[in-house]
């Protein structure tokens, strides 16, 4: 009987312990929770953090793409600029050293043409002094008469006037020579051959140092050429040529050369050399169009005595 009135009590005692054991498990399984819960948190407010910074860089990394372009867009307008620079100044280097060199050759023409016509001048004057007159007879010393029945000596002709000095001739080498400086000055002395004739100074020009290429249109280098022609012109009244084609291809287009004779016409007009240089006809026809251009150039001032 007593050990079953104390049986209740040991049960009692027996089940408390596994109660203090469960809430301490469950306190400690809030507190983990707890925390797991606190680290979520920060884990989740890092993230964000982190994502908020690298936006913030990507951004600073295209601002300074941005500027990195534009500073690389300025050195290049600032290197693009300077080449054209030294090139303009290169270049006006040049045409000046082309103008004074033209300038000297132009002088030196003029120069050696002031000599020439001095001397031939004084050439000129030499021939027309009349010749010394001949010594009279002595007084008393007849000449015999001819016998009667000889018959008179037929008339002899007149002798001929005495030659006129070469003054032609040294206008032409001198023309010859202007001509030659002003081709070199403009660089086309390799390009035209220049040929001294009995009353002429011809100039042979192919078609493709005078056109473009298939075209009607003048390369820019001769301009200078026509520019030192009527120069030429100017300094010497007396000038005067022809400008003729030669050397005509069947190959190449009539429409072409008829095109380029207009051409060629219109621009000694505009350097008013129509008046001194004209174009001369075609003697027959002939198919095609020219590969070559002759102009003949004249000078007679001083011919005239």
């Amino acid at each position: 009987m007593e050990i079953k009135a104390y049986a209740p009590l040991v049960l009692a005692l027996t089940a408390c312990v596994p109660a203090t054991r469960y809430e301490e498990a469950q306190s400690a399984a809030q507190v983990e929770a707890e925390g797991r819960r606190r680290a979520a948190l920060e884990l989740e407010n890092t993230q964000k953090r982190l994502a908020e910074l690298e936006a913030s860089l990507q951004a600073r990394q295209a601002e300074i793409d941005a500027r990195q372009s534009a500073l690389d867009e300025q050195q290049l307008a600032s290197s693009i600029a300077e080449k054209e620079r030294d090139e303009n100044a290169s270049l006006v280097e040049q045409l000046r050293s082309e103008l004074s060199r033209t300038g000297e050759h132009l002088r030196s023409y003029a120069d050696e043409k002031a000599r020439l016509e001095r001397e031939l001048s004084s050439a000129q004057e030499t021939a027309a002094t009349p010749p010394a007159k001949p010594e009279v007879d002595p007084p008393g010393t007849e000449m015999p008469p001819p016998p009667a029945a000889e018959v008179p000596p037929a008339p002899t002709a007149a002798a001929p006037p005495p030659e006129a000095p070469p003054k032609a001739t040294a206008d032409l080498g001198a023309l010859a020579r202007g001509v030659s400086a002003a081709l070199a000055a403009v660089g086309l002395d390799q390009k035209v051959k220049v040929a001294s004739r009995a009353d002429a100074v011809e100039l042979t020009i192919g078609e493709a140092v005078l056109f473009e290429d298939d075209s009607a249109a003048l390369r820019p280098g001769l301009m200078p050429l026509f520019v030192a022609a009527a120069r030429l012109a100017s300094t010497d009244p007396s000038l005067s040529g022809s400008l003729r084609e030669a050397n005509h291809d069947s190959k190449l287009s009539p429409t072409l050369g008829d095109e380029r004779r207009a051409q060629l016409a219109a621009t000694l007009k505009q350097h008013g050399l129509d008046g001194r240089i004209r174009l001369e006809p075609l003697d027959e026809p002939v198919s095609g169009a020219p590969k070559a251009y002759v102009l003949a150039l004249r000078s007679t001032s001083g011919s005239k005595g």
